[in-house]
């Protein structure tokens, strides 16, 4: 039985029920089990320059994508590199389902070319797969395409993706056994939030897409005192607001002094606080003494 994805529901408009869809609908941004994780994230690279020349073209086919446009994120690009993480690319496949046993699979870029001496890669996408790539290509309007292609990370990617196709509900709960299959992990939730969940929402702050998280526990025994995350609350509040509680929650983890903090959160405005936080992360592990270094760039922007 032959079945074209016109012919099926291809995203819920129940938001209850998009859970179950999302790792269906985000198959062509996970990583192929074939294909080593550091050719994942820059095949993901790939993907989305291919989709917002998709987005500006209005075409599957013939659609270009500069080398120089990836090699600005990867300064260790080569040809191999990239044959190789195209390689990935044409790993990616997107599966439709109908009812209990009628199924379909579709790669989604099934030609590659790179000319020899050339400056450009050129994809063509799957022809088959236009109406649901022309859902797709809606919302890559709501993602930075700075931040997608400056991580490191294809988790990080994935976890961006997810958060941002919760963007207009505001808010996604989902269980901890969610969010590693989602996320493709086998790490425990303490090690998720660490690597993960905290790292995007220092990448996303002060974006459309910051993002606040609650995590809800259970007590494991009765009488033990001590619980387990179940599950996690994810609420997208966007660049416009500000989460104080948050801040002082990041700048308590550097060693600032509690007057310090108070301080900064008064005299400083949140974005650029967020900023500093971001920029600070990046060189985290070259700084000696980040207590103090943080204090020596806060210290200057207060009265």
């Amino acid at each position: 039985m032959e079945i074209h994805p016109n012919q099926l529901e291809l995203i819920p408009p129940d938001i209850n029920r998009l859970g179950k869809w999302i790792k269906t609908s985000y198959s062509f941004t996970f990583r192929s089990p074939r294909t080593p994780r550091e050719f994942g994230v820059l095949s993901n690279r790939i993907m989305f320059l291919g989709m917002l020349e998709l987005q500006k073209n209005r075409r599957l086919d013939g659609l270009r994508i500069k080398l120089d446009d990836l090699k600005e994120y990867d300064n260790r690009l080569t040809i191999k590199r990239l044959k190789r993480a195209c390689e990935g690319l044409q790993e990616y496949k997107m599966t439709f389902i109908k009812g209990n046993e009628a199924f379909k699979l579709e790669v989604v870029v099934p030609h590659i070319e790179y000319p020899e001496g050339g400056d450009y890669i050129e994809i063509d996408f799957n022809p088959r797969l236009s109406p649901v790539l022309t859902k797709y290509i809606s919302r890559y309007s709501h993602l930075s395409l700075d931040i997608l292609m400056r991580v490191k990370s294809y988790t990080l990617q994935r976890f961006i993706e997810v958060i941002s196709y919760y963007k207009d509900t505001g808010y996604l709960i989902c269980s901890v056994k969610q969010l590693q299959e989602w996320l493709d992990v086998k790490l425990p939730y303490s090690l998720i939030r660490e690597r993960i969940i905290e790292r995007a929402q220092t990448e996303l702050a002060g974006t459309p897409i910051a993002f606040d998280f609650h995590v809800i526990k259970e007590k494991q025994m009765r009488g033990s005192g001590r619980s387990r995350a179940v599950s996690v609350k994810f609420t997208i509040r966007g660049a416009g607001q500000v989460n104080l509680t948050s801040i002082r929650d990041r700048l308590k983890k550097l060693g600032l002094a509690q007057y310090q903090i108070e301080n900064i959160v008064h005299q400083v405005d949140g974005k650029t606080i967020n900023r500093v936080l971001y920029n600070l992360s990046l060189k985290r592990a070259e700084i000696k003494d980040i207590t103090a270094y943080s204090w020596s760039v806060f210290s200057v922007m207060l009265d």
